[in-house]
């Protein structure tokens, strides 16, 4: 969100073309990629919406909220159809790096 060039070394949901310096390390130093701030933005939407509910499990309130954020999640329409990829696109770097993906 600081407009800071990034690269991800391992595997993580936010390395995405936009998002993350895509090329070998040693190019991120003598010319480091530049995330898009609308990748960004969309990014941190999708995340927000699709991923994250609001409330915490440290005190009433934010049980209460974390309950109802769940129970609408539960019982709203469906994600829409296109919203997942088949296959990740992290699925072969993360297998090449010999992190276990569950089936």
């Amino acid at each position: 969100r600081l407009g800071c060039p990034l690269i991800v070394l391992g595997a993580a949901t936010f390395d995405i073309a936009g998002l993350t310096h895509q090329d070998p390390l040693d190019s991120f130093w003598q010319n480091p990629f530049m995330p898009d701030p609308k990748d960004v933005t969309d990014f941190i939407k999708v995340i927000a919406r699709y991923c994250h509910v609001r409330g915490n499990f440290y005190g009433v309130e934010g049980k209460n909220a974390a309950a109802n954020a769940f129970a609408t999640r539960l019982t709203s329409d469906p994600f829409p159809p296109d919203i997942f990829a088949k296959v990740p696109p992290r699925l072969g770097k993360a297998l090449a790096l010999g992190i276990h993906v569950d089936d």
